[in-house]
């Protein structure tokens, strides 16, 4: 396996961790390629075609990583763990070790700093309020802000700058032995960039065991960087969590909403990250927009709360419409109006474009009329709304609203 570097001592780690990890058991694809740039960014490629159906990586399940047991803290520009030895056995820390080993040589912690929001906007905090005014994000986002609002001693940045970086790097799995949610590193699968057309993340092995697998996916026919897809997540999503703008995926979340269906109840739009439905759940005439659809459910006053709403476009022609419609259709099931069904469909999808392009023109506005702040840090959140109207236009477009 060839990895590409000047970095003699990273290339040294990230080959011992290979070794290490297919000699317990994890298959690795012979012809991937690992490539690390001046910066320390670190991504997948592969020379030769592999079939859709073969994986890239199958993980072994032992080998991924329980976040909290490494207990991570930071020394100046390098992270230091020490392993709790009842949660973590032997190759678990020696695979622990040589992870946090990679980041230290590749300069992660420098690289962060640089990059997440949170960490970039502890002097400006207003304009993370002004971007993430009218979303929900929950606890975390309301904890985060809290933060960057404050003056904190040393310790406390430090221990927020291990949280956001292991935030940014982990997988949420159901660890096999409480059955709870658990938040491991994926090590080697931890360099696949985001794309919507990049693999998802499988844990429905052949093999069984919770072992994660990982195709082969190179959505841009000039590179061969392969891609995980990271999950339901939008522009404003990877900002916030990863640092960078996805301008490719071809959806944007809804702001939250309240919209009156006629006489037939309440709508009421959250912008959570919600899981999928069950497929058993899922209408057969929206199989194919599944990962797309909201969890919803219906109060005891017939108000239909909805977890969220993305406005789509490219892939996902008339998606969001279809959705609207779907819903409404359960509003009216007693006695379905289709003429009914149709204008109220149109109209809250109306409602919902409109509400979003007004919010992101108001954040613009406040850009404009801040003068104090940091203008490359404007820059910044400038892209990203640009980014995000960029789609809501084109949606009004292609949809003809």
């Amino acid at each position: 396996m060839n990895v590409q570097t000047s970095n003699i001592a990273l290339k040294k780690e990230i080959k011992g961790l290979i070794d290490l990890l297919i000699k317990n058991g994890t298959v690795i694809n012979s012809g991937l390629s690992i490539e690390i740039s001046e910066e320390g960014g670190i991504s997948l490629h592969l020379r030769r075609p592999a079939g859709r159906s073969k994986p890239l990586i199958r993980l072994k399940s032992e080998h991924m990583i329980s976040a909290a047991a490494l207990n991570t803290c930071l020394r100046g520009d390098s992270f230091e763990i020490d392993p709790d030895r009842r949660l973590l056995n032997p190759l678990q820390i020696e695979i622990g070790t040589r992870i946090i080993e990679i980041y230290n040589a590749a300069g992660k912690v420098a690289l962060h700093k640089g990059e997440n929001p949170w960490i970039q906007y502890r002097g400006s905090p207003h304009l993370l309020e002004l971007l993430l005014s009218s979303l929900h994000l929950g606890k975390v986002k309301e904890e985060k802000l809290s933060f960057i609002r404050g003056s904190q001693e040393q310790s406390g940045v430090n221990e927020f700058v291990v949280q956001t970086f292991m935030e940014s790097r982990v997988l949420s799995r159901q660890a096999e032995d409480t059955g709870k949610q658990q938040q491991v590193i994926m090590p080697i699968l931890d360099y696949l960039d985001h794309d919507y057309r990049g693999s998802p993340y499988d844990f429905s092995s052949p093999y069984g065991g919770g072992d994660l697998r990982v195709f082969c996916r190179q959505p841009y026919i000039w590179s061969q960087e392969c891609y995980a897809n990271y999950g339901r997540i939008d522009a404003v999503d990877t900002f916030v969590n990863y640092g960078f703008i996805d301008r490719e995926g071809p959806f944007v979340r809804s702001i939250p909403l309240e919209i009156e269906i006629g006489d037939r109840g309440k709508l009421t739009i959250h912008s959570l990250q919600a899981t999928r439905m069950n497929s058993e759940e899922t209408p057969k005439t929206l199989r194919d927009i599944q990962f797309l659809l909201p969890d919803w459910r219906r109060d005891e006053s017939g108000e239909y709360i909805l977890s969220h709403i993305f406005v789509t476009t490219g892939s996902y022609p008339y998606a969001t419409r279809r959705i609207i419609k779907w819903i409404i259709e359960d509003m009216t099931r007693d006695s379905i109006d289709q003429k009914f069904v149709a204008e109220q469909t149109a109209a809250a999808e109306k409602k919902i474009v409109d509400a979003n392009v007004a919010y992101y023109e108001r954040i613009l506005i406040g850009l404009d009329h801040d003068e104090k702040a940091d203008s490359g840090l404007k820059n910044r959140i400038r892209q990203l709304v640009e980014t995000q109207l960029n789609k809501l236009f084109k949606y009004s477009i292609s949809e003809k609203l």
